[in-house]
Parts: C-alpha cells; structure tokens; sequence
C-alpha cells in the first residue's frame, strides 16, 4: 500500500497514512478543520482513537448516520489496522468541564456540533465563539422573533417554552470577545460576509474553509486559484463571479486571515 504523506497545519510531525486522505479533503478541509456537507465532527477537534473508532465504525455499520453510506464506500476497501494507523486525530483529548446550564443542551449539539463548533445546517454563526450575552441575546431574540433569519422559525420551536432568565444563563459561549481593528480591504467585502458572516466565522453554503482561521497567504493563494479557475471544488463557479473584476494586487491585499 502506497503512503500518502500529510502536512497538518500547526503540527511539527508528519503524517503518514495506510489511507488515501486526499479524498477526504475535499469534504473535511485540507486540514480536516470543516464539517463534511456540514454535518461530521470536526475531525482534527477529535483524539486517534475516535477517529480509528468511526472509520472502523463506518466500516462495520455501527458508526454514523446520515454520512454512512458514503462514508462505508470510502473505507470499505481498507483493513481495520489500516483504519487504527491513518494518523489523524490528536494524541490526547482536551478535558473539557461540562456546561451547567439552565436548559437542555442535547438537542442543540445534534446541530451546532458536541463543542457548538458547527455552524448549524451550514447557516448559523459558530456558537462557541460567540460571547455568553451575544448567546443570550440570541436565544431571547429567537424566542421574541426579533432574531435571526431563516433560522427563525427552527430556534423559535426549540425556546419557546424556556423562560428568559433560563436563556441567558445557558453557561454557553466565551465572557469576552476578543476585539479586532476593522478590516482594511482593497475589495468590497459586503457580499462576502453574506456567506461566511460578519466575522467571516462560517462555512459558505456549509463548504467553505472558516476564513477567519486562514492565514493571510491561504486566502490570497485562494482568491486568486477562484480567479484563475486552478482553485475550489463546488464553490469555483460562485467565486470566480466574486472576484473576476479585481486586480491580482487588490486580491492580495483584501486584509483577511491572520
């Protein structure tokens, strides 16, 4: 079986895997940092064993549930031992307290993720980076209908029978939000925050690599892949109308990534 050797952004080691990994990028981000069809774990957020656990799982049929059966057709071919060596995931998993909140959290998770960081249904922002009041204001806007889009209809059903003090002290979310100076930006980026959010902290149609994470030079390297056709999946032909009319040195210097 041919090695595939993998880079993990941030990570000093080297992967090595029994497994193609190639194919799962595509899905789950170059680094493994997206929600597959915004729906999967994030799976560099899981530990070895758990990802061992699910491609064995995915395998076997007793993993998963609506991604089973692509996923069975993506490791069908591999042996367990493949499968418990393809060296993704981390070594040790970040004990985390459980969260005392004042309302059922379950039902919430099936959506927004086990950490709250998926964007539920490809559309909402990311929960777990979001301020504990930003959360509150939500959740009472949601339950008064002065919130949200086409979310609203969803959010209204899943509150409306929690008081408001219950709502805003969920436990979720950080205490301060970390502030950034505006972005300075030779493109306009008003229709760009349409589909990544305002602080460009959601995955496009649920596709999308989280802008925000990026580095400056992944997104200069991807503005002008869209521009050039040589960059993307599904996303090429929305994006290539997003930035045909810009100058490759206006795509360079548009102030996103970090």
């Amino acid at each position: 079986m041919k090695k595939i050797t993998l880079g993990i952004l941030a990570c000093i080691t080297i992967l090595t895997a029994e497994v193609n990994i190639e194919s799962c990028k595509s899905c789950h981000g170059v680094d493994f940092e997206k929600a597959a069809l915004g729906k999967s774990k994030i799976v560099k957020d899981m530990t070895k064993s758990e990802v061992s656990a699910a491609l064995i799982g995915y395998k076997n049929g007793t993993y998963g549930d609506s991604m089973k059966g692509i996923m069975y057709s993506n490791v069908k071919m591999y042996t367990n031992k493949e499968l418990s060596t393809t060296g993704i995931g981390s070594s040790e998993k970040i004990q985390k307290k459980g969260l005392k909140s004042s309302i059922d959290l379950t039902s919430c998770k099936g959506c927004h993720g086990v950490d709250f960081e998926k964007a539920a249904l490809g559309k909402s922002k990311i929960v777990r980076d979001m301020t504990k009041s930003e959360v509150s204001a939500a959740l009472i806007g949601y339950k008064n209908g002065t919130y949200g889009d086409s979310m609203k209809g969803i959010m209204y059903q899943n509150v409306k029978m929690y008081t408001n003090k219950e709502l805003s002290t969920t436990g979720i979310g950080v205490n301060n939000v970390i502030h950034t100076e505006p972005i300075k930006s030779s493109i306009d980026l008003t229709s760009c925050k349409g589909c990544h959010g305002v602080d460009f902290e959601k995955a496009s149609l649920g596709s999308s690599k989280i802008v925000r994470d990026m580095t400056k030079e992944e997104v200069v390297e991807a503005l002008l892949g869209y521009k050039n056709g040589t960059y993307g999946g599904s996303m090429k032909g929305v994006m290539i109308e997003k930035v045909k009319n810009y100058t490759d040195e206006e795509l360079k210097t548009t102030g996103l990534g970090k």
